[in-house]
């Protein structure tokens, strides 16, 4: 953990005490066979196992929903679970009022279309500093997932009318469906370009592309392409999914604190990596890596933060063990597919029947909240605070310099700093409530 003596227990491992003693032990690895399927008979499968799950998931003696974005995961759970309910099922989705976050209006097609009993949380920009401030209550360890703030907002409003809600967490990481997948296939190609050509034309033409902050907009994901392309699988990956590259890290710690570290040396193989079926490739490996670090790291911790804060609880169907060893033996080609490189092909197929074809064919939206502005505008008094000269030279961590650079950068629009900037201010909130004994 953060804390200099106190570790956490890595994933499907136990902590036995006896005897003043402490033993810690591995209680469940994947078992991957390798299974020669047809799509049809993969696409059965995976709708056997999914709904199982689900309905073992769907047993409460308390009210239950499920939290519905309008994207491939939540919309698969609601749509099955919709169909073993025996009343009208909860849906609850979050909406924004800036379009290029907002998936309301998928999730109320899909809610309409099953004919749940829908309820939309309006998360706005005068709610934000609040919500963050309340949440920080809650939060032992910085994270710099800013889209737990909003996930603490929709568990709030949630917990007024169930006690107990199904999430989508994890179907990206076991059936393909970040875009980050379709760049490393990209990559390859990206490297047969002469370099003279990428390095003169290509490259100066996408660092001169106009900066905007909508959500994953093109000009934030050709930078991010652009910046590692040519680095190794693993590398690259850590890189694109990062906030500061460690080969930042000696501008922005003071001088004598960064540690020389490379991306990969942070990539420990654990029991999903180790069991990879033979036919793995370069897009499973991330996959693992993203089932091993990320998910349990970032998601599975943001959504366990922000819905116990509320007194929700959140179950997760597509992490039921069956189902995640199924996914982990299937070929990458049912998860990225054809030369369009489909994203989440299999779970698209199967569940098709049951959702509006533009849900099926609707691209990844992700879900965030607009922090590129919200640092401009409602954030700012409290940023300029936390990355004043002042407490930076007080703190003794950072580098004034470099901060301050980006943070110009971010504020006249010249770069998109948003990953940097909100990690720093992040860590920079937990600082001051564990250590200047503000409490807030």
């Amino acid at each position: 953990s953060i804390f200099k003596g106190i570790e956490k227990l890595m994933p499907a491992h136990y902590l036995l005490v006896e005897r003043g003693q402490l033993k810690t032990g591995c209680y469940w690895e994947p078992k991957i066979s390798e299974q020669k399927w047809t799509e049809s008979e993969a696409q059965e499968r995976l709708l056997e196992l999914l709904r199982k799950s689900i309905e073992l998931r769907l047993i409460a003696d308390v009210p239950l929903g499920v939290f519905l974005s309008g994207g491939i995961d939540s919309s698969a759970i609601a749509a099955l679970a919709s169909q073993m309910r025996g009343e009208k099922l909860n849906t609850f989705s979050v909406g924004f009022r800036d379009s290029s976050f907002d998936e309301s209006e998928h999730a109320k097609l899909v809610a309409d279309h099953l004919g749940t009993n829908h309820h939309v949380a309006w998360f706005t920009q005068d709610l934000a500093e609040s919500t963050l401030t309340e949440l920080w209550d809650y939060l032992d360890e910085p994270i710099a997932d800013a889209s737990i703030v909003p996930t603490f907002f929709l568990s709030k409003m949630t917990k007024g009318h169930v006690t107990v809600a199904l999430a989508g967490e994890g179907g990206d990481e076991l059936f393909g469906g970040y875009p980050t997948y379709q760049a490393h296939h990209l990559a390859r190609l990206w490297t047969s370009v002469p370099a003279i050509f990428r390095r003169s034309v290509i490259e100066p033409a996408i660092r001169s592309l106009p900066v905007s902050h909508d959500n994953l907009s093109f000009d934030f994901k050709a930078k991010k392409f652009i910046s590692a392309a040519e680095q190794p699988a693993i590398t690259r990956h850590l890189q694109w999914m990062g906030s500061i590259p460690l080969s930042e890290h000696p501008r922005l710690m003071r001088s004598g604190l960064a540690t020389l570290t490379r991306e990969d040396q942070l990539y420990k193989p654990h029991f999903a990596i180790k069991n990879a079926a033979a036919h793995s490739d370069v897009v499973s490996e991330i996959m693992r890596l993203d089932l091993n670090t990320y998910l349990p790291d970032d998601l599975l911790v943001k959504s366990d933060r922000a819905s116990m804060a509320a007194s929700l609880e959140v179950r997760l169907p597509f992490l039921a063990y069956p189902l995640v060893e199924f996914a982990l033996s299937l070929p990458p080609s049912l998860k990225l597919h054809g030369m369009n490189l489909t994203t989440k092909y299999l779970l698209k197929k199967a569940i098709a029947p049951y959702l509006p074809e533009s849900i099926i064919k609707r691209p990844k939206k992700g879900f965030g909240i607009p922090v590129a502005k919200w640092l401009r505008s409602d954030f700012k008094p409290l940023l300029d605070e936390l990355l004043s000269d002042s407490y930076i030279e007080k703190q003794g961590l950072f580098d004034y310099a470099y901060v301050s650079e980006i943070k110009r950068q971010h504020e006249s629009g010249q770069a998109d700093r948003r990953k940097e900037l909100w990690t720093l201010f992040m860590f920079q909130w937990w600082w001051r409530k564990f250590f200047d004994g503000r409490g807030k």
